[in-house]
């Protein structure tokens, strides 16, 4: 925790109207592009981060900079606004998928498959489609809250919304993401509450995909946390390949409660990402690469365990919420650039 004392507050806001100076939240519209159209949320701290939160797409987080370093993964579609019929089914989110976190939920994650619609007791529907990593990262947000709280011991820029993923005659889940960004520094704290409002049990999923692109990704990037698999060292740069597009592989983080996972980099002054979340909430963690030319991208998925589509919610099991359960996930980003302060990350 990086606070300060009151001294130190009234020493700081003497110099500094509202300690702008030292970091601000700005909502903007996008004007022009792809994105034209959608709300972003600013937030920048006196530590050098800078923080997206697109507000249109999810609440998930767009960009991430640390001292002027990107971090997260930028691709070819630019960050465009959700277009919700095209991003909610098949594979149609490949047309928008862009940015730090893509968040899978709340029903589902993985590949697009279908399911049963039984448990829903409408006799015009029988099947349910699931699109690629479910339809929450293309629904956009209620805006709850923007604060800038100066005034306890950590100060720290505070963003809330809303995302409900509903339909007539289907199940409603709502997610209440808060992102917090400490004004003085350290870790940017995610934190998720998904509900079932329906009044019937309703299948559910959620799957963090961090995605982490060019400088942090290069050659030389060391991952920690993880009980690496054999082929993961990353001695080259993007590559041409004909034979996959990606490869996906699920990973064991280190045997806690607490995981740890990571990326360190001697070759941009030891700058470090670590990725904090709880076992018992996030069970499994994948690992997806796309390593070819023009992508370069590196994704760390903490997730859910998920069943089969076919299997009815009535049926009980750890992927469903009962009508009114509310389900918690909490997780931690952390940036340094110091041998020093980032030897924990490197593991």
């Amino acid at each position: 925790m990086n606070g300060w004392t009151s001294e130190e507050r009234a020493a700081i806001l003497s110099r500094s109207f509202d300690a702008r100076g030292l970091g601000e939240v700005r909502l903007l519209e996008v004007g022009d592009g792809p994105g034209r159209g959608q709300r972003l949320l600013q937030l920048t701290n006196a530590d050098g981060i800078e923080l997206e939160i697109a507000v249109d797409r999810g609440f998930d987080l767009a960009r991430l900079r640390y001292r002027g370093t990107n971090i997260g993964w930028l691709g070819p579609t630019d960050y465009p606004a959700p277009i919700v019929p095209d991003a909610q089914s098949g594979l149609g989110s490949l047309g928008s998928f862009d940015g730090f976190l893509v968040t899978g939920g709340l029903d589902h994650h993985g590949l697009p498959t279908q399911g049963s619609a039984a448990h829903l007791r409408y006799a015009n529907r029988t099947k349910i489609e699931y699109p690629l990593h479910g339809r929450v990262n293309a629904t956009p947000a209620r805006l709850l809250r923007v604060e800038r709280v100066i005034q306890n011991d950590e100060p720290s820029l505070i963003c809330e919304g809303v995302v409900r993923q509903t339909s007539l005659f289907g199940a409603t889940l709502e997610l209440r993401r808060t992102i917090k960004l400490p004004l003085l520094g350290g870790p940017i704290c995610l934190e998720d509450r998904v509900t079932n409002l329906s009044h019937r049990v309703a299948r559910h999923a959620m799957l963090y995909h961090f995605n982490i692109g060019y400088p942090l990704l290069d050659i030389g990037t060391e991952l920690s946390g993880v009980l690496r698999p054999p082929d993961w060292s990353l001695c080259e740069g993007p590559t041409s390949t004909e034979q996959s597009a990606e490869t996906f592989e699920l990973v064991d983080p280190l045997e806690q409660e607490k995981a740890d996972i990571g990326l360190f980099s001697p070759s941009r002054n030891g700058l470090a990402l670590s990725i904090s979340y709880c076992r018992s909430q996030l069970p499994q963690l994948g690992i997806w690469r796309a390593y070819q030319e023009g992508v370069f991208a590196l994704g760390l998925e903490p997730h859910t365990y998920l069943r089969s589509a076919d299997i009815p919610p009535e049926s009980g099991a750890i992927d469903v919420l009962d009508a009114g359960e509310t389900r918690c996930y909490d997780l931690r980003i952390s940036l340094c650039q110091s041998e020093r302060l980032c030897s924990v990350a490197r593991g």
